[in-house]
């Protein structure tokens, strides 16, 4: 099956709407019309456009079906491959230097991987994963989720943490379910166990004992962090949250259908809506919910820089580019 998680992924849409977030307020939220400009497309004819990450210059993504990791200027351009031959290139993140991916590989021998952003061979981060999927980097380290999907070898899910440059690879966290979506600040990891019912994790950057934030999730899966303050993405509820540093859970938005990839900046959140095709913000401590972008084809990964949205349309192939 060449696209592996992607099946799990997707079929989640037929749940939206189902379950809520437990011990949560609702603000009451509002919908503005469609803003900003038409979205520009960056790329098309890709195959299976799946994780975004954006830097000053550059968008790439992962093609999880072209088994490839790409690069467009923002201003728009020719794609340029960063590396090919990945076997079902997943997750993505960036930064000054380097551009990290994670490799299903179809399980279980996925693979955390690098390349400068420059151009250059990729090499290994970490081998010998399960199947490697949300990733994120900090000052000095990768970060990432793996897991074994049920019917497969039974692995339980962990949270892993090597060097940049490779090396001695940390279990930060084991014994999850299906840990899903991830991020750092400051010292602390977090993240998403995309299970129902689900739940948003967190644990020292160093390891150790694992605080739960938020559970009786229904497939909480996007996740950020600013601040402290911890948002998510809940397919199966349609809503995106947020929890507070005071450990307050808000729902920002509800009524969403299939709200998956979330991304943050200072002042708004944003997410794409696999289900009905929008890309989407609200104020970062709740407000009327403006809507970006409409008619895009399944939209998944999502990126932000100062002035623009990028995403990803897993439904055809495509990369987008919007205003904020």
């Amino acid at each position: 099956m060449r696209i592996s998680g992607l099946g799990w992924f997707i079929c989640f849409g037929a749940i939206a709407g189902c379950g809520g977030p437990a011990s949560s307020d609702d603000l009451g939220e509002t919908e503005s019309p469609l803003t900003g400009s038409s979205p520009v497309m960056l790329a098309s004819g890709q195959l299976g456009p799946l994780g975004i990450a954006v830097d000053a210059t550059n968008v790439y993504w992962t093609n999880s079906n072209g088994d490839t990791v790409m690069r467009v200027p923002t201003v728009g351009g020719t794609p340029r491959a960063v590396a090919s031959r990945q076997n079902i290139p997943y997750g993505i993140a960036v930064d000054a230097k380097s551009v990290y991916w994670t490799v299903i590989n179809n399980g279980p021998d996925g693979a955390v991987m690098k390349a400068p952003v420059a151009g250059g061979k990729p090499t290994p981060v970490a081998a010998g994963q399960a199947y490697p999927e949300g990733i994120v980097v900090d000052g000095t380290s990768v970060y990432w989720t793996d897991y074994t999907p049920s019917g497969l070898v039974s692995i339980p899910g962990t949270i892993m943490k090597a060097p940049l440059a490779g090396g001695a690879v940390t279990t930060l966290a084991s014994g999850q379910n299906w840990p899903w979506g991830i991020a750092v600040e400051g010292s602390t990891v977090y993240w998403t166990d995309v299970s129902d019912p689900g739940s948003v994790m967190k644990v020292s950057a160093s390891g150790g004992a694992v605080t739960t934030l938020a559970s009786a999730e229904s497939y909480p899966y996007g996740l950020a962090v600013r601040n402290g303050a911890v948002y998510w993405t809940d397919v199966g509820a349609g809503t995106v949250s947020r929890m507070g540093v005071h450990g307050r859970i808000t729902v920002l938005a509800s009524g969403q259908n299939t709200p998956e990839g979330l991304a943050l900046d200072a002042t708004s959140v944003y997410w794409t809506n696999n289900g009905d095709g929008t890309i989407k913000k609200v104020p970062l401590a709740g407000g009327a919910i403006t809507t970006l972008a409409t008619g895009q084809n399944a939209p998944v990964g999502i990126a932000v820089d100062a002035t623009s949205v990028y995403w990803t349309n897993l439904g055809d192939g495509t990369v987008m580019k919007s205003t904020k």
